[in-house]
């Protein structure tokens, strides 16, 4: 049986509203980070191009420009991946193309939409949750450098 969030409202009505699981939830992540990573490597990829053609046009040589493409795909998948729920969900009510794939939404507990600040420290958390992700893909690829 799924997990149901009950509300009341003022005219004594009550509003069942079924609480997405783990996986659906896991999944639209997923779908949502996937996204993502696809339009940020087709960004990178661009700007590589564009750098190695200007490296062939003039004859210049970065020693710095394998790590500034690195630096600089970080630094885009970090603000597009923040920009990318921030804007989907206060753009489609609630959702993302993961979520609505899916039939998710987030709201508020009172059933409201949920509101542009709580969706802004919704991602600020967000941030605090992939860190140990982020800090076991550093030591991964630590130990295999």
């Amino acid at each position: 049986m799924p997990y149901e969030y009950v509300l009341q409202s003022p005219e004594k009505v009550e509003i069942r509203y079924e609480i997405g699981g783990i996986g659906s939830r896991a999944l639209a992540a997923v779908l949502d980070d996937l996204l993502v990573l696809v339009v940020v490597s087709l960004i990178v990829a661009v700007i590589a191009l564009l750098e190695d053609s200007f490296q062939t046009l003039t004859g210049l040589v970065s020693r710095f420009g394998e790590t500034l493409t690195g630096i600089l795909f970080l630094f885009l998948a970090y603000v597009l991946w923040f920009a990318y729920y921030i804007g989907f969900e206060i753009l489609w009510n609630g959702q993302t193309p993961g979520k609505r794939a899916l039939g998710l939404r987030v709201m508020m507990l009172d059933g409201t939409p949920v509101t542009p600040y709580a969706i802004f420290i919704r991602e600020l958390v967000r941030i605090v949750d992939a860190l140990p992700i982020c800090v076991l893909g550093y030591n991964v690829a630590g130990a295999l450098a």
